[in-house]
């Protein structure tokens, strides 16, 4: 048996491999533009320029093992979104975003 859980979401690479702690209220950028910039508390690299591209003020984000960490898009760019934390917590880079709902499933994979 085959566990397909369909498109993964990464976050980046942080500075020297530290966690990441979100804070309530914190606001964060999270950008899919290639640059190779470490991910921190106030940007998070992620791999996947169609996952920005999908999403739109008030959506949810949720990242972490398991979806912990709560978040909320304020701001919509091009290439980034801007989020407030709703939920803190700490996370590492590799692990996941997700996008409820079903506008990223229906973004083409390239």
């Amino acid at each position: 048996m085959i566990d397909i859980k369909g498109r993964e979401i990464r976050i980046g690479m942080t500075r020297e491999n530290e966690p990441i702690k979100l804070a309530r209220s914190d606001i964060v950028m999270i950008r899919a533009d290639g640059a190779m910039i470490a991910s921190s508390n106030t940007c998070l690299q992620i791999d996947s320029t169609q996952a920005v591209a999908a999403l739109r003020e008030g959506d949810e984000v949720r990242m972490g093992m398991q979806g912990e960490i709560s978040a909320e898009v304020t701001e919509t760019e091009r290439d980034q979104v801007t989020v407030k934390v709703i939920t803190g917590g700490t996370i590492n880079a590799g692990f996941s975003i997700k996008i409820p709902g079903n506008r990223y499933d229906k973004v083409p994979i390239l």
